[in-house]
């Protein structure tokens, strides 16, 4: 396992132990293993994957790891070369670019930039009586210019945790485990997407994913 499948212990730990890319790019070293789970090193780290349910004896050892390989490589998207016994390496599909919205994305983003506009507006003082703004909103908006102001304040706090909480769930649920580094360029883009934009965004970085697998198995 250690001389020819240190890519496949990284995508067990990935998916097992719900690792990053980042933190999987040295070579793991697998150094135990036992009916109940093999223990695993990369650099200094050492990480225990346990064996659900635990093998029933040794020979079972080889099956349940090429099992656990198998269900890794397909939660991670990885594209593989050959089958046989399991033993090609495949690669991860990694996200290094940042795609721009497109068609009805833009609905979410201009959406959310318009509200992020009123939030600032009114706390300029830009919306009081007696402005054209006041007046505008008071012939035009549901409730009254009083009724758009409230409104605007009230719900600010429940915007930010809900686009605060989907960043924190694309982080953990696309940008890591496409090895999209955190910190970096593209790693901002898409951040600032998901938080203008929300699901857009996770539909976009999806259909990035769904073409370079599609790229990386036409190579």
């Amino acid at each position: 396992m250690n001389k020819d499948h240190r890519t496949d212990l990284a995508h067990i730990l990935q998916h097992y132990n719900k690792l990053s890319y980042a933190q999987v790019a040295d070579p793991p070293l697998m150094v135990n293993i036992d009916l109940q789970s093999i223990t695993v090193t990369v650099g200094k780290d050492a990480h225990v994957v346990e064996f659900k349910p635990p093998l029933a004896n040794w020979d079972e050892r080889r099956t349940r790891l090429i099992e656990m390989t198998m269900a890794a490589r397909e939660a991670l998207g990885v594209v593989t070369e050959g089958d046989g016994d399991h033993g090609g390496h495949g690669g991860a599909v990694v996200v290094k670019e940042y795609q721009r919205p497109v068609g009805k994305d833009w609905i979410a983003f201009v959406g959310v930039c318009s509200y992020c506009a009123s939030y600032g507006a009114t706390k300029a003082g830009l919306v009081e009586e007696g402005s054209k703004v006041w007046d505008l909103l008071e012939w035009g908006f549901p409730g009254g210019a009083g009724g758009f102001k409230w409104l605007v304040e009230a719900i600010m706090l429940l915007v930010l945790g809900i686009h605060f909480v989907e960043m924190w769930w694309f982080d953990r649920t696309r940008s890591s485990k496409f090895g999209v580094k955190r910190g970096s360029g593209v790693w901002l883009l898409w951040m600032g997407s998901v938080f203008l934009e929300g699901v857009g965004a996770f539909w976009r970085f999806d259909r990035v994913v769904g073409k370079l697998r599609k790229e990386a198995k036409r190579g």
